[in-house]
């Protein structure tokens, strides 16, 4: 694969297309099999540069898709990392009000319900 940049191609395909134009000169007749050869190849060439610009694209696209989906990932395991906690400390006190309702004689588990603020 051509690592030359675009600019750099096209600058060579100019080259080349001035050289088959000397070529195709009557003081240039011993050059003319060559410029047939890159008459046949400057379309191949182009096509090619074409394809490697358009995989460059595209792996452009497909590096930054990997970024955002490693990003989601890290998000989606420290979400995950939360509700786990989250779990424990619940679990937690839902064991801690079984063992202090069981040592309340009255019944009552000592604790007192607080309406939550209405969201917004």
């Amino acid at each position: 694969m051509s690592t030359a940049r675009p600019r750099e191609v096209t600058r060579r395909l100019a080259a080349i297309d001035a050289n088959i134009f000397n070529a195709q000169q009557p003081d240039g007749a011993g050059n003319r099999a060559s410029a047939l050869v890159l008459q046949i190849s400057i379309p191949s060439i182009r096509e090619i540069d074409g394809l490697i610009s358009e995989l460059k694209d595209l792996r452009t696209k497909i590096e930054n898709r990997c970024s955002r989906i490693r990003d989601d990932i890290g998000d989606f395991a420290e979400l995950s990392q939360s509700a786990v906690q989250l779990t424990k400390i619940v679990l937690d006190s839902v064991a801690q009000v079984e063992r202090t309702g069981s040592n309340n004689s009255s019944g009552t588990t000592g604790l007192e319900v607080v309406p939550l603020a209405p969201t917004q």
